[in-house]
Protein backbone atom coordinates (compact mmCIF):
# COMPACT_ATOMS: atom_id res chain seq x y z
CA UNK A 1 0.00 0.00 0.00
CA UNK A 2 2.83 2.42 0.87
CA UNK A 3 4.58 1.61 -2.39
CA UNK A 4 1.46 2.62 -4.37
CA UNK A 5 1.16 5.88 -2.43
CA UNK A 6 4.83 6.64 -2.92
CA UNK A 7 4.58 5.88 -6.66
CA UNK A 8 1.53 8.13 -7.03
CA UNK A 9 3.30 10.94 -5.16
CA UNK A 10 6.34 10.68 -7.44
CA UNK A 11 4.13 10.69 -10.56
CA UNK A 12 2.27 13.74 -9.23
CA UNK A 13 5.52 15.62 -8.58
CA UNK A 14 6.85 14.77 -12.04
CA UNK A 15 3.64 16.03 -13.65
CA UNK A 16 3.80 19.27 -11.68
CA UNK A 17 7.41 19.82 -12.75
CA UNK A 18 6.40 19.45 -16.40
CA UNK A 19 3.74 22.12 -16.04
CA UNK A 20 5.91 24.70 -14.28
CA UNK A 21 5.87 27.03 -17.32
CA UNK A 22 2.14 27.59 -17.01
CA UNK A 23 0.56 30.06 -14.67
CA UNK A 24 -2.93 30.97 -13.58
CA UNK A 25 -4.33 34.50 -13.88
CA UNK A 26 -3.60 37.19 -16.42
CA UNK A 27 -1.02 36.80 -19.17
CA UNK A 28 0.12 40.40 -19.21
CA UNK A 29 3.79 41.23 -19.76
CA UNK A 30 5.51 40.95 -16.34
CA UNK A 31 7.15 44.40 -16.56
CA UNK A 32 3.93 46.22 -17.46
CA UNK A 33 1.74 46.69 -14.40
CA UNK A 34 -0.21 49.87 -15.17
CA UNK A 35 -1.78 51.73 -18.06
CA UNK A 36 -3.07 55.24 -18.71
CA UNK A 37 -5.62 56.30 -21.29
CA UNK A 38 -4.60 59.45 -23.13
CA UNK A 39 -7.07 62.03 -24.34
CA UNK A 40 -9.02 60.46 -27.22
CA UNK A 41 -9.23 62.43 -30.46
CA UNK A 42 -12.59 62.65 -32.19
CA UNK A 43 -12.42 62.87 -35.99
CA UNK A 44 -16.15 62.24 -36.37
CA UNK A 45 -18.97 64.76 -36.27
CA UNK A 46 -20.57 62.99 -33.30
CA UNK A 47 -20.24 64.92 -30.02
CA UNK A 48 -19.27 63.10 -26.80
CA UNK A 49 -18.22 59.84 -28.54
CA UNK A 50 -14.59 60.27 -27.40
CA UNK A 51 -15.80 60.71 -23.81
CA UNK A 52 -17.99 57.59 -24.07
CA UNK A 53 -15.07 55.59 -25.47
CA UNK A 54 -12.60 56.74 -22.81
CA UNK A 55 -15.09 55.90 -20.07
CA UNK A 56 -15.76 52.45 -21.58
CA UNK A 57 -12.02 51.72 -21.86
CA UNK A 58 -11.41 52.75 -18.24
CA UNK A 59 -14.31 50.63 -17.00
CA UNK A 60 -13.16 47.62 -19.01
CA UNK A 61 -9.56 47.84 -17.73
CA UNK A 62 -10.96 47.91 -14.19
CA UNK A 63 -13.20 44.90 -14.86
CA UNK A 64 -10.32 42.97 -16.45
CA UNK A 65 -7.95 43.74 -13.57
CA UNK A 66 -4.74 42.80 -15.40
CA UNK A 67 -3.50 46.39 -15.46
CA UNK A 68 -3.95 49.16 -12.92
CA UNK A 69 -5.25 52.47 -14.26
CA UNK A 70 -2.82 55.32 -13.58
CA UNK A 71 -2.39 58.89 -14.74
CA UNK A 72 -0.19 59.66 -17.74
CA UNK A 73 2.91 60.45 -15.65
CA UNK A 74 2.95 57.25 -13.59
CA UNK A 75 1.78 54.57 -16.03
CA UNK A 76 4.04 51.89 -17.49
CA UNK A 77 2.24 52.21 -20.84
CA UNK A 78 -0.28 54.56 -22.45
CA UNK A 79 -3.21 53.75 -24.70
CA UNK A 80 -3.78 56.32 -27.47
CA UNK A 81 -6.99 56.25 -29.49
CA UNK A 82 -8.77 58.23 -32.18
CA UNK A 83 -12.45 57.96 -33.19
CA UNK A 84 -12.54 57.78 -36.97
CA UNK A 85 -16.21 57.46 -37.83
CA UNK A 86 -19.70 57.11 -36.36
CA UNK A 87 -22.38 55.87 -38.73
CA UNK A 88 -26.08 55.25 -38.19
CA UNK A 89 -28.26 52.99 -40.35
CA UNK A 90 -31.86 51.85 -40.13
CA UNK A 91 -32.27 48.11 -39.55
CA UNK A 92 -35.99 47.52 -39.10
CA UNK A 93 -39.21 48.78 -40.64
CA UNK A 94 -42.08 50.22 -38.62
CA UNK A 95 -44.98 47.85 -39.32
CA UNK A 96 -47.57 50.47 -38.37
CA UNK A 97 -46.40 52.65 -41.24
CA UNK A 98 -48.03 52.54 -44.66
CA UNK A 99 -46.65 50.52 -47.57
CA UNK A 100 -45.50 53.56 -49.53
CA UNK A 101 -43.04 55.02 -47.04
CA UNK A 102 -40.22 53.48 -45.12
CA UNK A 103 -39.58 54.51 -41.55
CA UNK A 104 -37.02 52.54 -39.55
CA UNK A 105 -38.15 51.35 -36.13
CA UNK A 106 -34.69 50.08 -35.12
CA UNK A 107 -31.32 51.63 -35.77
CA UNK A 108 -27.73 50.49 -35.68
CA UNK A 109 -24.90 52.86 -34.88
CA UNK A 110 -21.30 51.82 -35.51
CA UNK A 111 -18.21 53.41 -34.00
CA UNK A 112 -14.86 52.99 -35.72
CA UNK A 113 -11.69 53.88 -33.86
CA UNK A 114 -8.00 53.16 -34.02
CA UNK A 115 -5.75 52.64 -31.04
CA UNK A 116 -2.21 51.79 -30.04
CA UNK A 117 -0.30 51.24 -26.80
CA UNK A 118 3.08 52.91 -26.26
CA UNK A 119 5.67 52.70 -23.52
CA UNK A 120 6.86 56.24 -22.72
CA UNK A 121 10.34 56.86 -24.08
CA UNK A 122 10.28 54.03 -26.61
CA UNK A 123 9.89 54.61 -30.34
CA UNK A 124 8.40 51.22 -31.16
CA UNK A 125 4.84 50.67 -29.91
CA UNK A 126 4.08 47.96 -27.39
CA UNK A 127 0.96 47.17 -29.42
CA UNK A 128 0.88 48.44 -32.99
CA UNK A 129 -1.97 50.54 -34.34
CA UNK A 130 -5.21 48.59 -34.75
CA UNK A 131 -8.66 49.56 -35.97
CA UNK A 132 -11.88 48.37 -34.33
CA UNK A 133 -15.44 48.84 -35.56
CA UNK A 134 -18.28 47.87 -33.23
CA UNK A 135 -21.96 48.65 -33.27
CA UNK A 136 -24.90 49.05 -30.95
CA UNK A 137 -28.63 49.07 -31.65
CA UNK A 138 -31.41 51.27 -30.42
CA UNK A 139 -35.08 51.99 -30.99
CA UNK A 140 -36.62 55.42 -30.92
CA UNK A 141 -39.38 55.62 -28.34
CA UNK A 142 -39.65 59.16 -27.04
CA UNK A 143 -36.29 60.88 -27.36
CA UNK A 144 -34.06 60.08 -30.32
CA UNK A 145 -31.02 61.83 -28.82
CA UNK A 146 -31.05 59.78 -25.60
CA UNK A 147 -31.64 56.42 -27.29
CA UNK A 148 -29.01 57.14 -29.97
CA UNK A 149 -26.42 58.05 -27.33
CA UNK A 150 -27.21 54.75 -25.58
CA UNK A 151 -26.54 52.93 -28.87
CA UNK A 152 -23.21 54.78 -29.20
CA UNK A 153 -22.32 53.81 -25.63
CA UNK A 154 -23.07 50.15 -26.48
CA UNK A 155 -20.78 50.34 -29.50
CA UNK A 156 -18.02 52.00 -27.44
CA UNK A 157 -18.32 49.35 -24.74
CA UNK A 158 -18.05 46.53 -27.30
CA UNK A 159 -15.01 48.22 -28.84
CA UNK A 160 -13.44 48.71 -25.40
CA UNK A 161 -13.84 45.02 -24.62
CA UNK A 162 -12.00 44.15 -27.85
CA UNK A 163 -9.21 46.68 -27.22
CA UNK A 164 -8.65 45.66 -23.60
CA UNK A 165 -8.64 41.96 -24.48
CA UNK A 166 -6.13 42.60 -27.24
CA UNK A 167 -3.97 44.66 -24.87
CA UNK A 168 -3.90 42.20 -21.99
CA UNK A 169 -3.59 39.06 -24.13
CA UNK A 170 -1.13 40.36 -26.72
CA UNK A 171 1.76 38.36 -25.29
Amino acid sequence: MKIIQLTLAIIFIVILQGCSGYKMGNIMHPQVKSIAIAQIDNNSSEPFVATYLKQALAEQFQVDGSLKLEDLRNADCILYAKVLNVETTGIGQDSANSQTTYRPASWSVSVEFEWTVLIPGRAEPLISRQTITQSGTYEVFADNLITRSNGIKQACRAGAISAVTSTTEAW
